[in-house]
């Protein structure tokens, strides 16, 4: 168990360190994931977001967390020029991870997800493909710690009203596969063929497009697929019994016809529920 005391003088550490990278520098830096979401247990690591137009390329960040951090140990940086880059490394019994975004760069991504603007990409550290309107979420939550510029706190502004646009286009991507794989010919036969992986991979594509609809209607960022459970019990409006109706639909492995056509049933009422709430 890592006592709130320790974890703070941690995070001041760290916060030090990486201070030294941006020297002569426009920065700013938050502390984010798990820990400023309120979803933070003694496996989670610590997330902190620098923002900049530029920074030290990979060699320099892993000498000077070296020399600022004498006991940090697996230091590894990566980069994508020019939109990001990384350090990460454990520290203390922690696992700490220092992502690096190109500032001028997110806030035009920023707008254009709030104008409705959404886009998917597939990459293998995301299995569900990365929605680049996570940002989102996990900019509206980060504790900002250095933020001289205010360019930080101008974004954070900018994201307390939920915008509109952006429920329309998530709520037109999140029935999309609802609408049309009900009916569809090639489901029925599947089902009756009880084509395993075929129908996995359906009811796999649903859910994970459902749920996008889920946050939206709720005016809730989407924070991405981890400890998405926890993040049901915070949103107002669900349909009755959601979250056991929602693990009824999972993936089977070896079942009948009737066994999976009643987890489609399942998942069809719930999408026509949840259709009815962002109607209200």
């Amino acid at each position: 168990m890592h006592q709130a005391g320790t974890r703070v003088q941690l995070e001041h550490q760290i916060a030090a360190a990486i201070h030294e990278w941006f020297s002569g520098r426009s920065y700013a830096l938050a502390l984010g994931g798990a820990q400023s979401k309120g979803l933070a247990d003694d496996l989670s690591d610590v997330d902190f977001y620098g923002f900049a137009d530029d920074w030290p390329d990979d060699g320099q960040r892993t000498l000077l967390a070296h020399a600022a951090l004498p006991a940090a140990t697996g230091v590894r940086s990566w980069s994508q020029v020019p939109t990001q880059a990384g350090t990460d490394f454990e520290f203390e019994g922690r696992s700490v991870e220092i992502w690096l975004r190109n500032l001028s760069l997110l806030v035009l991504q920023v707008e254009r997800a709030l104008s409705g603007k959404i886009e998917r990409h597939y990459c293998t550290w995301a299995p569900n493909g990365f929605w680049d309107h996570c940002a989102l979420a996990d900019l509206h939550s980060l504790r900002i710690i250095e933020d001289e510029a205010g360019r930080l706190a101008d974004v954070q502004d900018r994201l307390r009203q939920y915008p509109h646009a952006l429920k329309m286009s998530l709520c037109q991507v999140g029935f999309a596969s609802v609408n049309f794989w009900r009916g569809s010919f090639h489901l029925q036969t599947a089902i009756e063929r009880c084509d395993e992986f075929y129908l996995q991979s359906i009811l796999h594509q649903i859910r994970s497009e459902l749920v996008q609809a889920l946050f939206a209607i709720n005016e809730v960022y989407y924070p991405g697929d981890k400890k998405l459970e926890r993040w049901f019990e915070r949103l107002p409006s669900l349909p009755r019994d959601f979250r056991a109706r929602w693990i009824k639909t999972a993936a089977l492995g070896q079942a009948t016809s009737s066994e999976w056509r009643s987890r489609f049933d399942g998942l069809f009422t719930l999408a026509d529920e949840l259709l009815r709430l962002q109607e209200l």
